[in-house]
């Protein structure tokens, strides 16, 4: 099943992190099932259920794969979310810190790889992994 990403903005990816991060302590409603956030039982293809929780909420039902390129490469905070939906060790509460205090206004990262990149977001350095 193709999913339509035009449906998931980073607004349905910041909801997708709110809820992941209730949902790691209990099984919280996504699409009417109680489901729960844990990396490892998703069949989404990142390695977070983040996408995979947006895709469900925007009625695209469980992502096969993570974000394309296409999406990925609209804005450069398209990138750094991209960087860590993919990467093993972000946190819910990382996401919604980068969704809430990036500043990235006249970065243009375009065909950037930015793993092993540092990112401060708030006032700590991440490394993408």
């Amino acid at each position: 099943m193709t999913i339509d990403e035009e449906k998931i903005t980073l607004l349905e990816i910041k909801k997708a992190a709110e809820w992941a991060k209730e949902a790691g302590q209990e099984a919280k409603p996504i699409d009417g099932l109680n489901r729960q956030y844990k990396q490892s039982i998703w069949d989404c293809g990142t390695s977070c259920c983040m996408w995979g929780a947006a895709s469900i909420a925007t009625g695209n039902g469980p992502a096969l794969a993570g974000p394309t390129l296409e999406w990925t490469m609209q804005s450069l905070l398209h990138v750094c979310v991209a960087g860590l939906l993919n990467s093993r060790s972000s946190t819910p509460e990382q996401m919604l810190e980068l969704l809430s205090s990036a500043r990235l206004s006249g970065a243009d990262l375009r065909g950037a790889d930015l793993s092993g990149a540092k990112v401060l977001i708030g006032n700590i350095y991440r490394i993408i992994q």
